[in-house]
């Protein structure tokens, strides 16, 4: 390869790796930002993934009520 062929190939990587940086900046920075549709896509991501921890949080609240009346028993 010539020296200037090289420079060229470099420059080119360089383009193509700045422009998909900022389609990818652009793109995150409008799904942070959000319309409607985003904000309920979020919210119910939230809530799917909150759920498995609501029913453990249900059976430790049961546990710690069995634990006090226990403790209140002695």
């Amino acid at each position: 390869m010539d020296t200037g062929n090289g420079l060229l190939v470099v420059l080119i990587l360089l383009g193509i790796i700045i422009v998909a940086n900022g389609f990818t900046f652009l793109a995150v920075r409008g799904f942070a930002r959000g319309d409607k549709t985003t904000q309920k896509f979020l919210d119910r991501s939230q809530t799917a993934l909150g759920q498995p921890f609501q029913k453990e949080n249900k059976s430790l609240e049961e546990l710690r009520k069995r634990v006090e009346d226990l403790a209140e028993k002695k």
